[in-house]
């Protein structure tokens, strides 16, 4: 089990820093510690999976979300 100071990852066996969600980084390994992190609307597009990404990545022919999902609009 991790400390309370930690984040316990989904799909693989480990603990990362709380200080580490939602940093755009990809600290887990299986993008759990990315998902349903709030995005800034103004400038930033929420992946399918919950990732945030710059809006400008949206359907420039790069796969920018581990699902896809920025490239199936």
């Amino acid at each position: 089990p991790c400390q309370s100071t930690e984040f316990a990852c989904i799909h693989i066996n480990k603990c990362i820093p709380l200080s580490a969600l939602c940093n755009k980084q990809n600290d887990c390994g299986d993008w759990s510690d990315e998902r349903d992190c709030k995005c800034h609307p103004e400038f930033e597009s929420q992946c399918a999976m919950g990732l945030c990404i710059p809006s400008y990545f949206l359907c420039d022919k790069t796969v920018h979300c581990p699902d896809n999902s920025d490239e199936n609009e």
